[in-house]
């Protein structure tokens, strides 16, 4: 698997999703897919320290594909970074 990644003003972020409905054991859960997601932002280079890592939060609805909750996490990581938001790191 791939982890998406893009650089942003001297971060290297990157996103990956997971599904939370239905689970990956039940194969008989109907209902649409629900995925959620989380940005890890390094410096570029890297300092040595670990990545800061946040977990991305919903406002409207669950995102329905993996693609679509990596992007509000790339967002949500571009925000972190200009100061627009104030996250708690997980």
């Amino acid at each position: 698997m791939v982890t998406p990644a893009t650089e942003y003003r001297g971060h290297m972020l990157r996103a990956y999703s997971e599904k939370i409905f239905p689970t990956h054991h039940d194969p008989y859960a109907s209902g649409r897919k629900k995925f959620s997601s989380v940005v890890l932002i390094d410096t570029i280079p890297s300092d040595g320290a670990r990545s800061r890592r946040f977990a991305t939060p919903i406002s409207d609805a669950w995102p329905e594909r993996s693609s679509d909750a990596i992007d509000l996490a790339i967002r949500y990581g571009k925000r972190i970074v200009d100061g627009e938001v104030q996250a708690t790191q997980l």
